[in-house]
């Protein structure tokens, strides 16, 4: 995409968030929500040996959210709907050749819906069904969400390991949650085990459960509460079994082996360590699949963020953050990748995010690739 495209996308976000923005505000209750969004991606590698290599890349998204009870039709219901565009170029595939994926927006140039769901709550349960990214229930990395790289979403295992419905391509699934009081939630999901590509033609089409598509079962425990200094936090324990695995050859019946895996997420807050409006920031990850066939089965990845070193707000954030997904049957057993990034606010609807990466062993291709050197400005905007 040429930068006069780039920039006829963005304008054309901007001025359709603005008059939709005018018409929710006319409505007489707040049974129906509209929000717009887009993030760009400027991004440049150096490495020994190699000249400056450079692209761009964007992610537009239109959400929509209806709730049932502000609409006077019953209690509890929520309908859904993110529509997304992805388009620019992919600098781990192009040039980079990591394997965790320097920017989580990398996608090439795709328009689909990224989700399309409807909730209904019952009490302290809730039920999900529809097209669904499952990182958005499971998996969640709250003081991860300040970086850029995809790792620190989520765990580099689920994205190599399975075909698991997470973004960009997203399928067909179910979720439910039991909320037993404000620290303990329990989460089940069952997934499409091959999810397909939900574009707005009708060619590229996916049925659902088709063929040999398998299934993905995913539960999770959240203990939503911190342990250290009163502060806030959450602990979250997960496990998932994928009925066909893409990595393997098929057995004796013709039939893919079965993945699984174990994963763990853990954010903590230790704002008492700091004077005044300044608060800190951790998170841990780690997940483990032993399956024979995976590319991946070990992951760790740990972080700090700082909030509030130039604002009283705490909407400023400055993040370090390392990643080390162990390898098998690679050139490498290892990539590291260890990022710096501070985002920082330019007006209420407005950021920009200069991010350094530096990734050692970079694993995306069966060939000895040299450490890169990586730099990102990240301008986002929503509406």
């Amino acid at each position: 995409m040429n930068t006069k495209k780039i920039a006829a996308v963005l304008l054309g976000v901007l001025l359709w968030g603005e008059a939709s923005a005018q018409d929710c505000d006319s409505l007489p209750n707040s049974s129906l929500s509209l929000s717009f969004s887009y993030v760009g991606d400027g991004v440049g590698c150096i490495r020994k040996g190699h000249n400056l290599q450079g692209t761009y890349l964007g992610l537009a998204n239109a959400q929509l959210l209806l709730n049932t009870q502000a609409a006077g039709w019953w209690r509890g219901g929520e309908l859904h709907l993110n529509f997304a565009n992805t388009h620019g170029g992919t600098p781990s595939d192009d040039f980079i050749g990591d394997f965790q994926g320097v920017s989580n927006i990398q996608a090439g140039n795709r328009t689909f819906f990224q989700e399309l769901w409807y909730r209904q709550m019952l009490g302290k349960l809730s039920a999900t069904i529809g097209i669904q990214d499952m990182n958005a229930e499971f998996s969640v990395n709250e003081f991860g969400s300040t970086f850029v790289n995809s790792s620190f979403a989520l765990h580099s295992t689920f994205s190599d390991n399975i075909t698991a419905s997470v973004f960009p391509i997203t399928g067909l699934g179910g979720v439910l949650a039991y909320c037993f009081d404000s620290t303990h939630t329990v989460r089940l999901g069952a997934f499409d085990g091959n999810p397909g590509f939900m574009s707005i033609h009708p060619a590229n089409f996916d049925s659902p459960f088709e063929g040999n598509d398998g299934f993905m079962l995913i539960g999770e425990y959240a203990y939503n509460k911190g342990m250290v200094l009163n502060e806030a936090g959450s602990y979250k324990f997960g496990f998932y079994f994928h009925s066909h695995n893409e990595h393997m050859d098929t057995g004796a019946n013709g039939v893919s082996e079965s993945n699984y895996g174990f994963y763990f997420v853990g954010n903590q807050r230790f704002t008492s360590s700091f004077a005044g409006h300044r608060c800190l920031d951790g998170f841990l990850q780690l997940s483990y699949s032993p399956v024979e066939g995976n590319t991946n089965r070990f992951y760790t990845g740990a972080g700090l963020v700082l909030k509030g070193l130039a604002t009283k707000s705490c909407s400023d954030e400055l993040g370090l953050a390392v990643g080390y997904a162990h390898l098998h049957g690679t050139i490498y057993q290892s990539e590291t990748v260890v990022e710096l990034t501070y985002k920082c606010p330019v007006c209420r609807n407005i950021y920009i995010q200069p991010d350094l990466q530096y990734v050692i062993n970079p694993s995306r291709f069966d060939a000895a690739t040299p450490n890169a050197l990586v730099g990102i400005l990240r301008v986002g905007i929503s509406l």
